[in-house]
């Protein structure tokens, strides 16, 4: 176990070195290669965790019940979000072609399968550990809000960058952590997908104005 443990902890300390990455490329990099790089760098990451930790039994009796119970509350999130829609309006969704498949689509579907296959097999193999669990989230949240980083010149920017970018995916990678310990790897994938991807399947969006935009930011574009 101690063994594990400590691997484990290399294994956080390489998403350390692709935070710092990310760091120095902030101003130098376009969002779809940053995006393309994570995936490369996860990738690269999961072949010898999965070799050296082998791939935990997903076998959880909860799994099923827990993505029927994510698909609705998705679906009732929805229903209540296109109500406010007949009040604050739409937007139309994403129209599919190369760009948007190759810069948004694939990206999304990619790195989501890979963050959480690799949060599975790391949380798994920590046996329940609190450290590894809350470092792990920390990490993986850092790397979607490095991604998400823009040109924050003001006070406003800086408010919408925390209420649309920060605390919701300090909600997400918290929650797909837990669901990931707790329930398995499908109910992870199944979520973050269809939050994801829904504006790209779904003609019109309601539009939630700044709210919105962090939907957007997972390839660099905003709707105006």
């Amino acid at each position: 176990m101690k063994k594990n443990l400590k691997l484990i902890y290399i294994v956080e300390l390489a998403l350390f070195f692709l935070i710092l990455i990310l760091c120095s490329t902030l101003n130098v990099m376009a969002n779809n290669y940053k995006y393309y790089l994570v995936i490369t760098f996860l990738f690269l990451l999961i072949i010898p965790c999965y070799y050296i930790f082998g791939f935990p039994k997903d076998n959880n009796y909860n799994k099923n019940s827990g993505v029927r119970t994510i698909i609705i509350f998705v679906m009732l999130f929805g229903i209540i979000g296109y109500l406010l829609g007949i009040v604050l309006g739409f937007n139309k969704g994403y129209i599919l072609s190369f760009n948007t498949i190759f810069n948004g689509i694939i990206p999304i579907v990619l790195m989501t399968i890979f963050i959480e296959i690799l949060r599975f097999i790391v949380l798994k193999k920590a046996f329940y550990n609190k450290y590894v669990i809350v470092i792990f989230t920390i990490l993986t949240t850092l790397i979607y809000i490095l991604l998400h980083y823009g040109d924050i010149d003001s006070n406003y920017k800086i408010f919408v960058f925390f209420s649309t970018v920060v605390i919701p995916y300090i909600a997400i990678e918290s929650l797909c952590s837990y669901f990931s310990v707790n329930i398995g790897l499908l109910p992870c994938i199944v979520f973050k997908l269809i939050i994801f991807l829904y504006p790209y399947i779904i003609p019109i969006v309601p539009n939630y104005g700044d709210y919105f935009k962090w939907y957007n930011a997972i390839h660099g574009y905003y709707l105006d």
